[in-house]
Order: structure tokens, then C-alpha cells, then sequence
């Protein structure tokens, strides 16, 4: 019990900073947002992580409603780009949306697992995959913003001509 309530007194002292720390969060270019199941005294409760490149922002909550990313990120539209896979929980957010390539990579090699005879999707597979592979490489790659800027419109025109591409 004497730890429960030194964590309660901790929390309660902590929490007018985490105003501050959503409204930083909110100003981001780029928040990368994510939430998975997190066992709560053996109730299914939810770990929610939004996070930038130098703030995390953790919220646990006991729903995975889409109303938790809107309490955190608000309702009013957001320059930034918001990076989650295909959960539809984040749809509310108002900003531009980008999926997550290591998602997008694993759900492809699922797609080619299952079709293992279809040479569309083998082709496909093949072309896509080294593009996302090499799209989440790219900050480690580049050499100064121009150079990764350059590269990036590249990989973006690659990958958008790809599946765009008419399919049977």
C-alpha cells in the first residue's frame, strides 16, 4: 500500500506537466503514435505511446477507443504527420497520416506467403519490398537534410509507381 500511494502522490504531483508535454507533442512535424493490450490487475487495459524524436508521451488507459488519440493529440487540425499502422482508432486525428512502413513490409510478406504461386505477387513483393526497406533506412543513410530530402522524393516516386500500377 505504501508504494500504491507514493506512485498516486507522484502522479498527482507530475500531471500539470503532462499538459505542457501533449501541447510540445501537438507541435511536432512528426508523432509516431502506437497502443497494445497492457494487463492491469487481470483486466485487459491499453498502453498507449505517442512519441516524436525527443518526447514520448504514455498514456494508460482501459479502452482502445479512437477517442484516446483525440484526448491526447486534440481535435483542432495538426500541421505534422501522424505515423501508425492501419488502426482505425487514430482515423479522428486531423492531420496527414502515414502508415507505418515496418507494418506495410511485414503485412507484404504475409501477402506473398499466402500467394506463394501468383508470379504478380511475387513481382510485386520483390519490387515493394526493398523500397520500404530502404525507406526506413533512409535517416540512417543520408547524409545532411538535401541529400535526404533527394532521396526520399525519389523512394516516394518508386514506391507510388509501384502500386499504382494496374493489377490483375
Amino acid at each position: 500500500g505504501t508504494l500504491t500511494n507514493a506512485m498516486n502522490w507522484l502522479a498527482d504531483m507530475l500531471a500539470p506537466g503532462l499538459e505542457g508535454l501533449e501541447r510540445e507533442l501537438r507541435l511536432a512535424t512528426v508523432i509516431f503514435a502506437d497502443e497494445t493490450v497492457w494487463r492491469n490487475d487481470g483486466d485487459n487495459g491499453y498502453a498507449w505511446m505517442f512519441r516524436t524524436y525527443n518526447l514520448v508521451v504514455w498514456r494508460f488507459c482501459d479502452t482502445r477507443a479512437g477517442t484516446v488519440p483525440l484526448d491526447v493529440l486534440g481535435t483542432d487540425p495538426l500541421f505534422g504527420v501522424l505515423v501508425t499502422d492501419r488502426y482505425g482508432g487514430y482515423n479522428g486525428v486531423r492531420m496527414a497520416r502515414q502508415f507505418c512502413y515496418a507494418h506495410l513490409l511485414r503485412d507484404l510478406q504475409d501477402l506473398e506467403k499466402k500467394f506463394p504461386d501468383e508470379p504478380e505477387v511475387r513481382t510485386f513483393v520483390a519490387t515493394l519490398a526493398p523500397l520500404l526497406s530502404a525507406a526506413m533506412g533512409l535517416r540512417r543513410e543520408a547524409n545532411g537534410r538535401n541529400s535526404y530530402r533527394r532521396r526520399a522524393r525519389q523512394l516516394m516516386a518508386r514506391i507510388k509507381d509501384t502500386v499504382n500500377r494496374s493489377a490483375n
